[in-house]
């Protein structure tokens, strides 16, 4: 039997005055944004990344910066643009990129979960979020289960909903947040609120969408 690499060493997670923070992170499939607040956990991410949500956070789409902003109080009012676009809150990198490894089905990575060497991501760590904020007020919100190959059982995801998450890829065609908002709802049964302290969900807070 051939044995699995160990688990190499993870850089120490960016504390919120790293000038090294990344605030991008581009994948073939995904592109991911992070901030640094400097209350709660310490990463904010989001991920499915789209040219709306990139106008949404006030960033340049052809030149976005490397890292996070060295002044705490404007990289605190990005975060909290993060959270309105269901940014989700981590205690480090690592632990977020770890649920994308495993929901990708990367072997190393669900070898350290079957064994006990990582935790295994919570149904709430690995649900699928997608905010919108439309012209017109309010905002919209799509929640998609998703679920670990080998790890958790399918039978929690529906075919349905399986088949929802395989074509988020189209968010990245919206150009702004009316359109996105209108992809939420017709493709993936999001949910618009007309204000959004109305949110009854379970996975975003009212706090972090307000």
């Amino acid at each position: 039997m051939v044995s699995r690499p160990g688990r190499p060493a993870p850089p120490p997670p960016p504390d919120h005055t790293s000038q090294q923070a990344p605030r991008i992170e581009v994948t073939a499939t995904n592109i991911s944004v992070f901030g640094y607040p400097s209350s709660g956990e310490p990463v904010i991410a989001l991920e499915d990344v789209s040219v709306a949500d990139i106008d949404y956070l006030q960033l340049d789409r052809l030149k976005i910066p490397k890292y996070r902003l060295q002044d705490q109080g404007a990289e605190d009012n990005f975060c909290r643009r993060l959270l309105h676009l269901g940014g989700r809150r981590w205690p480090t990198l690592d632990r977020f990129r770890l649920l994308l490894d495993a929901i990708a089905g990367n072997d190393v990575v669900i070898e350290w979960i079957l064994d006990g060497t990582e935790p295994c991501p919570s149904s709430a760590e690995r649900r699928w979020i997608s905010v919108a904020r439309p012209s017109g007020g309010g905002v919209c919100v799509a929640d998609v289960p998703r679920w670990i190959p080998e790890v958790v059982d399918g039978g929690e995801v529906s075919v349905e909903e399986n088949a929802m998450l395989e074509r988020r890829a189209l968010l990245k065609l919206a150009v702004d947040m009316d359109e996105k908002a209108r992809l939420l709802v017709d493709e993936f049964k999001g949910k618009h609120y007309e204000k959004a302290n109305a949110y009854d969900g379970g996975t975003l807070t009212k706090d972090d969408l307000c």
